[in-house]
This record gives C-alpha cells, structure tokens and sequence, in this order.
C-alpha cells in the first residue's frame, strides 16, 4: 500500500489533470472518496510519530503524579470532638496525633520530646496523659494523613509553657511536594484548643471517591510549646 502521503499527493496531481468529468480518469465521487482516506490515514500516523517523541524523564513525571492520588481512605471514627466550644463539625484524630503511643510515626527534630502533660479537657475517648513539647527550634511532622474532598481545616490543644508566650508556626506539606504556611498560633498557659487552620483543599487536587495525603509541620520559633489532640476536620458538617 503506498503512504498516505503519496496518496495524497497523486490525487491532488490528477485533480490538476483533468477537470472534464467525461475524460477525468478519477470521477468525483471516487477522488473524494481518496481524499478522506488519505486524510484519515495521516490524522492515524501523526499520534505515533508524536508518541516516540515522548522524552522518558516526561513519562516518569506523569506516573509519579498518578501516584498521588489513590483509592478512598480508610473508614475512620468521625466525632464532634470540638462541641463544647460550639464547633459541631466532625473531626477524626490524625495518626499518632494524641501522643500516647510516644510520637509513633512522627518525624522530631531538634529538643523535641513527650511531656507527662495533657489538656484536661476529654477531647477523645479518655483522657490523655502525654503531649509533644516543642522548645524554640524543635519542629515536628505527623504522618501521611489520608484526606478526600471536604476535608478542609484541623485544630488542636496547645499551650505555652515558658517565661515567655511561645510561637507556634504551622504548615501543611502536600503529596505533590509543595508546602503552604498555615499560620501561626500564640497559645496562651492554659491548656485551649487552637482556632480552625486551613487545610487549603484546593492544593491537593484531589478527585470525587479518591484521596491524597497531607503531613503537618508544628516548628516553635519562641518560647516552647506543648501541643496535643491533632485533629482533621471534617467530610461532613451537621
């Protein structure tokens, strides 16, 4: 068979040839005929001559981002832990976010450790007996917290336990490898539990009946702060 081209090429000669419909060698129902199928073959050729030039640090770019997003998270416990002060939003508690199993699966850095600490308020099931302290310069990151559409903020206790008020600065590192600052919190002595911060949904492009995954970063910038109860808010409000 010869190439599409070549079709194309002789089709358009023999058109110049001959416009007499009684001597023309080709007639006109046939020549359109040839015409869409030599268009219609180039419009097949041009995807596969475009397809090998695809470079392969390109092809490595599009399987990495198809890893971020994945199946539905797993079915968690979703409670109105934040009620008493007239927030009625569902949260569910973020891995190891209570401290009671000793900051497992957190990244430490710096002075940072567990303190014999922890609000007196019953945020989860019971009461807690430990917290995460973090003294100027420490920093903390939580786990992969497995997040869908709707999960748009988190809170949680914190307190300031030195001479002077601590700063606590906030962000949120998203599976596509970007990090957004979340603010700052400025807890007072007494165990509170911290205003809503933003999740800032719109970052982490997540699908209808898929998830992605966020991690937290607490790093102290002055005095030395104890944090406790990690919790993200919500899939549903009420």
């Amino acid at each position: 068979m010869a190439p599409a081209r070549q079709i194309a090429a002789d089709v358009k000669g023999r058109t110049r040839m001959s416009t007499d419909p009684r001597t023309d060698p080709i007639p006109r129902t046939r020549l359109a005929g040839c015409l869409a199928a030599a268009t219609a073959a180039l419009a097949i050729m041009a995807p596969l001559a475009h397809a090998g030039d695809v470079k392969p640090e390109n092809v490595a770019k599009v399987e990495k981002v198809g890893k971020v997003e994945t199946a539905p998270c797993a079915d968690r416990t979703f409670t109105k832990v934040f009620s008493a002060w007239r927030d009625k939003a569902l949260y569910t508690l973020a891995d190891g976010g209570d401290f009671e199993t000793q900051a497992l699966g957190w990244t430490l850095d710096g002075p940072a450790s567990i303190a014999a600490d922890s609000p007196p308020f019953l945020l989860g099931t019971a009461l807690g007996v430990s917290s995460l302290e973090l003294p100027a310069g420490a920093s903390a990151v939580s786990p992969p917290i497995c997040v869908a559409r709707g999960f748009k903020s988190f809170r949680f206790a914190a307190r300031s336990v030195s001479a002077d008020q601590g700063v606590l600065r906030v962000q949120v590192l998203y599976a596509r490898g970007k990090e957004r600052s979340a603010g700052r919190v400025r807890p007072g002595t007494e165990w509170a539990p911290t205003r809503k911060i933003s999740l800032a949904q719109g970052l982490f492009h997540v699908r209808r009946r898929a998830s992605t995954t966020v991690r937290l970063r607490f790093a102290a910038s002055a005095g030395s702060v104890r944090l406790d109860d990690v919790y993200v808010d919500p899939r549903f409000n009420r």
